[in-house]
């Protein structure tokens, strides 16, 4: 972003399985690019099941893609693009945006590097609980996973599913996706912070599994909070509290 004089779009692919943070991800770049985030004018989203949905029309879904990003960047060169549901796209459908992506200087007279392209799939979301699966049985955290662990294997992955809108495209095969970010299976730690920043009552009591001491994140005053209990592989129990029924 502190780059002016970029020499191509921004081009980012997020992977993982459903639930993992992909769109969220999605909806923070946006947020800190743009005031009004997802709402902004200069963000198009699209959904390949809604938008690109009948393998009979991509001849015309590509000359549309094309003229609707192209008259967006012409207004914004700053532009957002997000296309979500990769995985389900019309397979050689992107591959008609690819000169946007591109190192041209400019295009007709219009220069695409201040875009942004972000793709979000699922595809690939297996061979990331793979590796985080073999972390774990070699005993290592999570943490001490790196990006070259995955990036190769995930952009190998994804270029040879026949059933990803990535299968063979020359965006992959011309290297012209810049970073591709693996979104890690969420733990039972990862489900308990969600519920503290997306529950509507902004004082939560957090309890790891097995603890008989929960620990309490008071993020300001609120009429309720809430505890977490764990009941099982994959359950947590959720109770709120009125502020008449005292916590410690």
């Amino acid at each position: 972003m502190n780059n002016k004089n970029p020499k191509k779009p921004l081009v980012l692919s997020l992977h993982g399985s459903t639930g993992t943070g992909k769109n969220f991800a999605s909806e923070l770049i946006a947020e800190n690019i743009y005031k009004e985030g997802m709402a902004s004018s200069f963000i198009h989203q699209f959904v390949s099941t809604v938008h690109f949905p009948h393998q009979r029309n991509i001849e015309n879904y590509k000359s549309k893609l094309k003229q609707w990003i192209k008259g967006n960047v012409t207004i914004c060169p700053r532009s957002i693009f997000i296309f979500d549901e990769m995985d389900k796209m019309q397979p050689g459908l992107i591959d008609s945006i690819k000169a946007y992506l591109d190192y041209y200087k400019n295009l007709d007279g219009i220069s695409y590097r201040h875009a942004i392209f972000i793709f979000l799939s699922n595809a690939g979301g297996e061979k990331i609980m793979q590796v985080a699966l073999d972390f774990w049985r070699a005993g290592r955290d999570r943490e001490e996973m790196e990006l070259k662990d995955l990036e190769t294997a995930l952009s190998l992955s994804v270029f040879n599913n026949k059933q990803s809108g990535f299968w063979h495209a020359s965006l992959i095969d011309k290297n012209l996706v810049d970073f591709f970010v693996p979104f890690l299976p969420l733990e039972y730690k990862h489900v308990l912070l969600t519920f503290t920043f997306s529950i509507e009552p902004p004082c939560v009591e957090l309890k790891e599994p097995h603890s008989q001491s929960p620990y309490r994140l008071p993020l300001q005053p609120a009429s309720q909070s809430a505890s977490f209990t764990h009941r099982g592989p994959g359950l947590i129990g959720l109770h709120l509290h009125s502020p008449r029924t005292p916590r410690t």
